[in-house]
């Protein structure tokens, strides 16, 4: 009885500390870290494990593959590191969607032929 309890108090203190936490995700290009860090997309849905780097490569690889988004899982922020216009093509009509309960920061998105971009954007 004890053992298991013990147990059940290892799995509370082990997972719940991650659980609602919120990071900043930063999209752009970072040639000088290579991939995208600390996170991955689940569903479609670029989910941070810690402060993250999207790059803007994988966020267009994400929308190939069907509609996609970023969420910060509560009080993080999401911004563009780069003052320009970011350009997505799409073959299909897709949806692009952004959640923080932080700010959001764009400094432009736009969607080249031959198909339309949908933006929502909830911060």
């Amino acid at each position: 009885m004890l053992n298991r309890l013990f147990q059940k108090l290892m799995v509370v203190l082990l997972f719940v500390p991650t659980a609602g936490m919120a990071f900043d995700v930063t999209v752009g290009a970072f040639a000088d870290i290579g991939p995208s860090t600390n996170g991955s997309f689940v569903a479609g849905v670029w989910t941070p494990t810690a402060d993250s780097n999207l790059t803007i490569q994988d966020l267009q690889a994400a929308l190939d593959a069907g509609n996609a988004g970023i969420s910060t899982n509560g009080a993080g922020d999401i911004a563009f590191n780069n003052q320009g216009s970011i350009k997505f093509s799409t073959v299909v009509t897709r949806n692009l969607t952004f959640q923080a309960e932080g700010s959001v920061t764009i400094y432009g998105v736009m969607a080249e032929a031959p198909s339309p971009l949908n933006v929502s954007v909830m911060a």
